[in-house]
């Protein structure tokens, strides 16, 4: 069971700041506040994409306005108002959104901890197993939807951490079919609007990447190694789970991760 182990994470100061806007991006994902992601347009943590050579880019006015609507759109289809979602107590939110915003809590308290931090700061934060797997997850889709991957907000409804809202239904309904097509054709026309191609992002490492993304990835990376390794260190054959950071795409320190079996008396229950 994911609750009997404790991870630890060692990060910096500006890692362990990419992982907590990590967590409530997917947090907020699992709500039905898509918006968030035009919040990121808008400041520029996704950029438009061009050449290297005509340098990094944020999106217009009109292009920020063109993704708010086409991410209306998308929550109308899954029967959300453009004003409105779930709250995060609701009986609908998938535990994955849940765990990630405990994780999240805890990310911030561990830096509220912290007097006058700087990039040098060591950051410890404990978590249990169901918060170290969102939190995996989290920056996973935080480094792919910073990249321009917008069709990741699909993945999320496939796997069932977006649901679809159905006011006065006792049972959570997940996203249908056709629905999913629907709202990957208004993500596809998003990042044509951005200038991406339809099938294409920066990818992790490009100079116009926001540079929390390639921190997400790395601990990521760092978590995904970890958790293989502790449910089976000697596989028959090791897939890339057990690559961890190969490739390094910051400078900070790599991200450490310890796993463990947890004592009885700190095991959490879902």
């Amino acid at each position: 069971m994911s609750n009997e182990i404790e991870v630890t994470l060692t990060l910096n100061d500006p890692q362990a700041m990419a992982v907590m806007a990590a967590c409530e991006l997917y947090t907020r994902m699992g709500l039905g506040q898509f918006e968030r992601i035009a919040d990121l347009v808008r400041d520029g943590v996704i950029p438009k994409h061009q050449e290297v050579s005509q340098g990094r880019a944020v999106a217009s006015v009109r292009e920020v306005a063109t993704t708010e609507a086409f991410l209306n759109d998308i929550k109308l289809i899954l029967g959300f108002h453009p004003n409105s979602s779930f709250g995060i107590n609701h009986p609908h939110v998938h535990a994955d959104a849940k765990y990630a915003w405990a994780a999240r809590k805890v990310v911030r308290n561990a830096l509220l901890a912290l007097e006058e931090p700087t990039i040098d700061t060591t950051v410890v934060i404990k978590l249990d197993g169901s918060q170290a797997y969102a939190v995996r997850d989290a920056c996973d889709f935080h480094s792919r939807i910073c990249s321009g991957d917008m069709e990741e907000l699909v993945n999320l409804m496939r796997s069932g951490v977006i649901s679809a809202y159905r006011d006065g239904k006792d049972e959570r309904a997940r996203v249908g079919y056709e629905q999913m097509d629907q709202a990957n054709d208004h993500l596809l026309a998003i990042k044509e609007a951005l200038g991406y191609a339809r099938t294409a992002g920066l990818g992790i490492g490009h100079p116009h990447l926001d540079p929390a993304a390639n921190r997400t990835w790395e601990v990521r990376k760092a978590l995904e190694k970890a958790l293989a390794i502790y449910r089976d260190p000697n596989p028959e054959f090791k897939g890339v789970n057990y690559d961890g950071n190969i490739v390094r795409y910051t400078r900070d320190p790599a991200p450490v991760v310890t796993v463990q079996d947890a004592e009885p008396s700190v095991l959490l229950t879902p």
